[in-house]
């Protein structure tokens, strides 16, 4: 479960997000949207006519290895190499700064960022982005290694 809030000025926006995994699938529950994978099948999710969450099969989803491989990839060129975007250094103990080095449109972790991670199962448990416009900010409220059938099903009432 993760806290995330969104600081602009002296306003801020804060909500609750939950995300299960257990590779390949994957289930994230925020306000309004529900993104998930059940195998190798995408679920997509919209409110109905009577304003209820509503899932259906998407189709097949990338394969998992494919997604997992294409992620790191960008992440290596985005912190790696002569052209990268991010200095990274290591804050602390499972923490690392990532500061930007070039001018970039709407780079993916602002002009600062840091991202921590829970050394037992490796989920993240903080990542704050500084942008130019704000300041965006999740943060675990609880991280778990054990995930079952039913932390990975669409929350009661909202699937149909």
């Amino acid at each position: 479960m993760l806290r995330w809030r969104r600081q602009v000025g002296g306003s801020q926006l804060e909500d609750d997000i939950r995300i299960a995994q257990r590779p390949p699938d994957r289930l994230s529950v925020a306000p309004g949207a529900v993104e998930a994978r059940q195998g190798n099948r995408s679920l997509a999710c919209a409110p109905g006519d009577d304003g209820r969450l509503r899932c259906r099969d998407a189709g097949p989803a990338p394969l998992y290895e494919q997604a997992v491989a294409a992620g790191e990839a960008v992440l290596r060129d985005q912190l790696t190499g002569p052209r990268r975007l991010y200095d990274a250094t290591s804050a602390s103990a499972h923490c690392y700064e990532l500061r930007l080095r070039v001018s970039y449109p709407a780079p993916p972790y602002g002009q600062r960022a840091r991202l921590c991670f829970d050394a037992a199962t490796g989920a993240p448990t903080l990542r704050e982005i500084d942008r130019t416009q704000g300041r965006d900010i999740q943060e675990a409220i609880s991280v778990s290694a054990r995930v079952d059938d039913a932390d990975l099903a669409p929350p009661p009432g909202l699937a149909g």
